[in-house]
């Protein structure tokens, strides 16, 4: 699929910096696949500010890598 979105609950969140950028790391679950998890790095204009583990996610990806991280306003913590 060249684009794509699916909703997912995130597992993990870590902020990252790589030579004084700064990324954040994120483990997610999709929401019809919860037993597997999936890594994302993105930078932090891709993701929104209150990003925490437990929510759910819009995640954007282009050629399978995810390109943005959106809320979704639901929360499964």
């Amino acid at each position: 699929m060249l684009k794509g979105a699916s909703e997912a609950i995130v597992r993990d969140v870590a902020r990252i910096a790589i030579h004084d950028q700064t990324y954040v790391q994120v483990l997610y679950s999709p929401v019809d696949e919860p037993d597997k998890t999936y890594q994302a790095r993105v930078g932090v204009e891709s993701v929104y500010p209150e990003l925490a583990q437990g929510h759910r996610v819009q995640v954007y990806t282009l050629m399978n890598v995810v390109t943005r991280i959106e809320a979704t306003g639901d929360s499964d913590a």
